[in-house]
């Protein structure tokens, strides 16, 4: 791992391509003491306990052979070293500099930090000095949007997806190292709730474990904004992708700033695909997973009614349907977005949600193994993210 320094500048070399796509793997940092006593953190700068530094190690280890070229973290301590253990694993390390974001740092509970958990409380966002759910959804997707944008350039010459040089090839592994709650939010209240990701087949939400791995493979987001200036003249002032002051023009969105009409055309698809599946499973008698009939016909009615209401606004307007599939994702030159790596124009897939499968067999000091997510302790400030 390198720090960044100054140095002279670099000789001219031919333009490198912008990888079409980014394999983000997003990491919960290791165990607490904290995590342990069911105590609320947010914002609290905890380190990791020994069983946290061993996860991390053991994370590394599992992550050495995978080709990390860019490493993010929360700059809180439990986070920070987290990734650095992850870091000091890689073997190609030339020019890997672990940055820091404070967009990835945990929620803020207010009053309720290192306060120890008791259970779920109504109205959690009137809990004095609380970060309010809409202004977490907002920090996690500005920094979603400066991830996953990138500069278009004209000069680029094209990339050999096979080779193993840093800035090239058509896809890069990036490492988020985060907290549980600011986690659950990127992905619930932004990624999945705005149609931007899909879930690979067997895929399911879950608690995130610590040194769990989230996997999320997204096509990214040209920029042509800068495309026409001068490579040798000083580049104009130019907002970045994520920038708070263009929130209503970002390309990613949390739900509550209004997703594109063409998110909103691929949920009510998705949600007749998913009222077709569940009376299908009604009609064969199918109660697995503990559903039973009453359960089924509970859905069912739910879906019925959701789908009910779209659908007299389309009969309403009947432009209105036409207008919404219009409204595509556009990227901050206000371009239509046109990358689709099999997924849909702009749209990602989650390949795994809060894997510890390299943790299993990890002993605590007790002897407990440590690499089944129901052995291990639940994240209580996901729990108040939540509401739980």
């Amino acid at each position: 791992m390198t720090t960044s320094s100054a140095s002279a500048p670099a000789a001219p070399r031919a333009a490198t391509p912008s990888p079409r796509r980014l394999r983000i793997l997003i990491v919960r940092h290791g165990e607490t003491h904290e995590n342990v006593a069911k105590v609320i953190q947010g914002q609290l700068d905890t380190p990791l306990n020994p069983f946290g530094h061993q996860q991390a190690a053991t994370t590394g280890a599992h992550l050495a052979t995978t080709r990390i070229h860019r490493a993010i973290s929360s700059p809180l301590k439990r986070a920070a070293d987290t990734a650095t253990a992850i870091v000091s694993r890689q073997p190609h390390q030339h020019g890997l500099t672990l940055e820091t974001d404070p967009r990835l740092m945990e929620r803020g509970f207010g009053v309720l930090e290192g306060k120890v958990y008791h259970g779920p409380r109504n109205k959690r966002d009137s809990i004095d000095g609380i970060e309010k759910m809409q202004d977490l959804a907002q920090r996690l997707a500005s920094f979603w949007n400066d991830l996953v944008t990138v500069p278009l350039d004209p000069h680029a010459q094209p990339g050999n997806p096979n080779a193993d040089d840093d800035n090239d090839g058509d896809e890069q592994t990036v490492l988020l190292v985060s907290h549980g709650a600011a986690i659950s939010a990127l992905l619930g209240e932004v990624l999945v709730s705005g149609q931007y990701v899909e879930l690979a087949q067997g895929v399911q939400p879950s608690r995130l474990w610590n040194c769990s791995i989230t996997e999320i493979l997204v096509p990214t987001i040209p920029d042509r904004r800068s495309a026409s200036s001068s490579s040798d003249q000083e580049p104009a002032k130019i907002a970045s992708a994520g920038d708070p002051a263009r929130r209503k023009q970002w390309t990613i969105r949390p739900s509550h700033l209004n997703v594109q009409g063409a998110q909103f055309m691929r949920e009510y698809r998705a949600l007749r695909r998913l009222l077709a599946a569940t009376q299908h499973r009604q009609q064969q008698g199918d109660g697995r997973d503990g559903g039973s009939d009453e359960d089924l016909q509970a859905t069912i009615r739910t879906l019925e009614a959701e789908i009910a209401v779209t659908e007299r606004r389309f009969k309403k307007d009947p432009k209105l349907q036409a207008r919404l599939e219009g409204d595509v994702l556009r990227g901050p030159d206000g371009e239509a977005v046109e990358a689709d790596i099999g997924y849909g124009r702009g749209i990602g897939c989650v390949l795994r949600w809060s894997d510890v499968e390299h943790l299993r067999g990890l002993a605590k000091d007790g002897g407990d193994a440590a690499g089944s997510g129901a052995k291990q302790d639940v994240n209580v400030d996901e729990l108040v993210g939540k509401g739980e």
